[in-house]
């Protein structure tokens, strides 16, 4: 998974009616973000992962970029997220934010940064199923996908086929 589908991964565990909160316990941060971060998400990361996963949102599922920008620019001094050079000279970005919420931030606000710097903002959208309200980046060369998965896109076909019956 890169950072792009980590980010859009927790993303779509908000709570949206008519869907529950979907991070509720370390296993699920694990599942989701796990090979993330260098160090292993304990119980007490699941309150700041949820809040730095609620400050993104509007930055990356939003319409506005100007507000998306900027909402990007202050998390990214709030967890004052600075490049360094790895053992190997690979580059990654630090947060002086704590422990596996800390490491977090500083992957999901570059990979949110780095949505605004390729232009795939623009290709951020939300599945057209009813029912259905996971996002995804549509990466179709003729940036024309409605659907978040094949299951919701058979799902719909069906439907419609069924309604023509």
């Amino acid at each position: 998974m890169t950072s792009i589908d980590v980010l859009m991964a927790l993303l779509d565990t908000r709570a949206v009616d008519p869907w529950p909160e979907l991070l509720y316990e370390v296993g699920d941060l694990k599942r989701i973000a796990g090979h993330s971060a260098r160090s292993h998400p304990t119980i007490s990361d699941l309150r700041p992962v949820r809040r730095l996963r609620d400050e993104l949102a509007p930055a990356v599922l939003g319409r506005d970029l100007a507000k998306g920008r900027r909402i990007l620019d202050e998390l990214a001094r709030k967890h004052a997220i600075t490049p360094a050079l790895g053992d190997g000279g690979g580059l990654h970005f630090r947060s002086a934010t704590d422990g596996f919420a800390g490491e977090l931030a500083a992957v999901l606000v570059l990979a949110a940064m780095e949505l605004y710097a390729t232009g795939l903002i623009e290709r951020v959208c939300e599945c057209s199923a009813p029912g259905c309200v996971t996002s995804f980046v549509d990466s179709s060369r003729k940036r024309n996908r409605t659907f978040c998965s094949a299951a919701c896109g058979t799902r719909m076909r069906v439907r419609r086929y069924r309604e023509r019956q």
